[in-house]
């Protein structure tokens, strides 16, 4: 609730500057609601699990528990249910519902001119793009920070007495941005000539280790057919990688994204096995303390996530090792700490 009083409060101003209908401020909280629960279901597990735990400690339900014979794993075993329970409702929001929610949201804030990004999306296997000129582009790839494509290739259209026809084609392996210029590397350019009966020939390739690329499109030009691994389900990211792949260019930043896709949705079961035994050893120190422990390890958690996620896209680390380690390791501080309990 505070998260959405917070998103109203900051983009009411612009709903109205923008000159667009009241209605559009509440469709932009609809959609930022699947997002709001991702973040939100996680912090509220672990908080639930401290609090419930540490109250038992505090008024001895432990102490009686364990006196009948049974132990803490016995006690905490029932807290799974749920626990699983939300983790596949995480998978299933941020796998089936954001994709689409996260392109709604980017479309209205192109409405409210917050970005100068384009509302259309283009598929994960390919993107097409008229030029401004009588040529039109196809690439497999465009990474809008680094002003780099892969996989470029640019159509010439000459036009005759019966319409439009191939001209010319440009292909560059690697295409990046520099001083001003568009810059091909293992770069080739074929024409065709036609003759009267309008039969098409093309001489051999013009082969180029490194060339510039007659085109006067700056990179904003292309980002408006961006489309972000988190407006992608897993099929459609796993898709697009494969599609790279074939094609013999880099999927490797894309690969941590998919990673993460199914590691996300884990840290709900991983915090609430974190938080079980840190509910146990709370002992009599109250609520307050339970929930400025369950902040204090989730902001923990979200650090070490955000750590490994750059670790991963710079290849430093495999990207299955790099989404999961996080995981691996709050286990096995939850391993450590139950060792000092009683059980």
């Amino acid at each position: 609730v505070l998260w959405l009083i917070g998103e109203y409060l900051e983009r009411a101003d612009d709903v109205y500057s923008a000159g667009a209908s009241r209605w559009v401020i509440l469709e932009y909280l609809a959609f930022q609601l699947p997002l709001i629960l991702t973040m939100t279901i996680p912090i509220a597990t672990i908080l639930t699990v401290l609090i419930v735990f540490s109250l038992m400690s505090k008024y001895n339900e432990v102490t009686a528990v364990l006196a009948g014979g049974t132990s803490i794993f016995r006690l905490a075993a029932p807290v799974l249910i749920p626990v699983v329970m939300l983790t596949l409702m995480q998978y299933a929001i941020s796998d089936y519902v954001m994709p689409y929610t996260n392109q709604r949201v980017a479309e209205i804030k192109v409405l409210l001119q917050l970005t100068r990004s384009n509302a259309r999306f283009a598929p994960a296997q390919g993107h097409w793009v008229r030029g401004q000129g009588r040529y039109f582009f196809s690439y497999a790839d465009y990474d809008a920070e680094q002003k780099t494509f892969q996989g470029l290739r640019i159509y010439y259209l000459d036009e005759d007495e019966e319409g439009w026809r191939l001209g010319r084609v440009d292909y560059a392996a690697r295409a990046s941005w520099d001083n001003g210029q568009w810059l091909g590397t293992d770069a080739w350019r074929r024409h065709y000539i036609y003759d009267s009966e309008n039969s098409v020939s093309s001489p051999e390739l013009a082969r180029m280790t490194t060339t510039v690329l007659p085109i006067e499109e700056k990179p904003e030009y292309f980002e408006t057919d961006q489309r972000l691994p988190e407006q992608m389900s897993a099929n459609e990211l796993r898709l697009h990688i494969a599609s790279l792949e074939t094609r013999g260019f880099d999927a490797g930043k894309y690969k941590i994204d998919l990673a993460q896709k199914f590691a996300f949705p884990a840290i709900v079961f991983v915090l609430a096995i974190v938080g079980i035994p840190f509910g146990f050893r709370m002992g009599r120190q109250g609520t307050l303390s339970g929930i400025s422990v369950a902040l204090g390890l989730t902001m923990l958690f979200w650090l070490t996530f955000i750590f490994f996620r750059a670790v991963g896209s710079a290849e430093m680390l495999p990207p299955l090792v790099a989404a999961w380690a996080p995981h691996v390791l709050f286990l096995a501080l939850a391993g450590y700490v139950t060792v000092g309990l009683r059980t």
